[in-house]
């Protein structure tokens, strides 16, 4: 579910930005963003990319990107050879890379892994990612984490208690045990007001095959459950309840 995701080479990854107005009758003009060997903005000294994950670039509306990428160099090995990088602060940037503390989990707690982010209007970025350091096992070595607060910030991770649940209920699985860190997939949304949503398994007391998974979202300005499996269907019938859900977006 969480190994690290092994990602293709590219030769390079270009955005295509529109010119201002209505594109009928203009051109269009390309830019690139990043290629194989160059620097990685936010990384040491001679460290370039050495390749970019496939299928894990993202555009909006802005024209901005953000994608994950590779790396190499010096004091580059399996542990930091990693990132995800933006443009959202205006220029290309690092947001997070493998080997750095990830925020909200405890000391020497690193990410370990990222699937493909998700990019908004606004420039932020949102994205699931793996765990390894003190305290991390396989029950809690997955999380989101979003920029949607204003800094990079944890949204969820395996192991928390599931807001809108039972005392001792928590997430199983963040985004979805089917996602693994293969990229982005309809089990998780952010929205440009820097909002998740996102699908989610359960494990904990009374938590059994009619009731195990939910979809929690940041819409009302704190995480809470959207719908859960077992509960009654709005607008149907007496005894009517969610057998299954996915999110949409």
């Amino acid at each position: 579910m969480i190994s690290k995701l092994k990602h293709g080479s590219v030769i390079a990854m270009v955005a295509s930005l529109l010119t201002a107005g209505s594109v009928f009758g203009q051109g269009i003009s390309f830019s690139t963003v990043a290629l194989t060997g160059d620097a990685a903005p936010g990384t040491g000294a001679g460290v370039v990319y050495s390749d970019f994950a496939r299928g894990s670039s993202v555009l909006n509306g802005a024209g901005q990107t953000a994608f994950v990428a590779g790396l190499i160099g010096p004091g580059v090995d399996s542990t930091n050879d990693f990132g995800i990088w933006s443009e959202g602060g205006g220029s290309l940037g690092l947001v997070a890379r493998d080997g750095d503390a990830a925020p909200g989990t405890g000391a020497g707690v690193v990410y370990s892994g990222f699937g493909g982010p998700l990019f908004n209007g606004a420039g932020q970025t949102a994205f699931f990612g793996g765990l390894t350091g003190p305290g991390v096992i396989f029950e809690n070595n997955l999380g989101i984490w979003s920029e949607g607060g204003g800094s990079l910030g944890l949204v969820a991770r395996d192991g928390d208690p599931a807001p809108d649940t039972a005392p001792g209920v928590v997430y199983g699985g963040v985004p979805g045990v089917a996602s693994g860190l293969g990229g982005t997939n309809g089990e998780f949304g952010f929205n440009s007001a820097g909002q998740t949503a996102f699908y989610g398994e359960l494990i904990g007391p009374g938590v059994d095959g009619t009731n195990d998974v939910g979809i929690w979202s940041e819409g009302s300005g704190s995480l809470g459950l959207v719908a859960r499996t077992g509960d009654p269907a709005p607008g149907t019938g007496a005894g009517v309840v969610f057998a299954s859900i996915r999110i949409s977006r």
